[in-house]
């Protein structure tokens, strides 16, 4: 049992460099100028009398998946936020501003849910599986 307990000592001392990788990738990734050169923002304006939420979609890959954009908190560090939907925008001329990675997918069009509940689809790119991977080309 002895020598057990003083081999599984070892072995965990020889593998604890391997656990402190993903611990470090993580404190860096945020950081990593590879990722930051793929944030980019949109802002996007209400200008209904209404007060409205939004969820910005995404189209990835050739076969055009849609789903919700890679929201971040900030362009740097760029850490991944909590909310992916959502945002709400006051009326008459508010204004919002999303943080999104557009690494492997475009940003095509927003979900928009009225006062009502009613939901509502405004298309940003109608070709969103062409010449991909761009970020947003137009004011929203």
């Amino acid at each position: 049992m002895k020598h057990f307990l003083t081999a599984l000592i070892v072995l965990n001392v020889l593998l604890l460099p391997c656990g402190c990788v993903f611990l470090l990738s993580g404190l860096y990734n945020p950081h990593n100028p590879f990722q930051l050169a793929f944030i980019t923002d949109i802002h996007i304006t209400n200008n209904t009398g209404n007060p409205i939420k939004i969820t910005p979609i995404g189209t990835l890959g050739p076969a055009g998946r849609r789903g919700p954009l890679p929201i971040y908190r900030s362009a740097s560090p760029a850490y991944r936020s909590e909310q992916q939907g959502g945002f709400p925008i006051p009326a008459n001329g508010g204004t919002i501003e999303v943080f999104y990675n557009w690494d492997d997918i475009n940003f095509s069009e927003i979900v928009i849910e009225d006062h009502a509940e009613q939901l509502a689809q405004l298309v940003v790119d109608p070709n969103p599986t062409q010449n991909q991977y761009h970020p947003c080309r137009q004011h929203v």
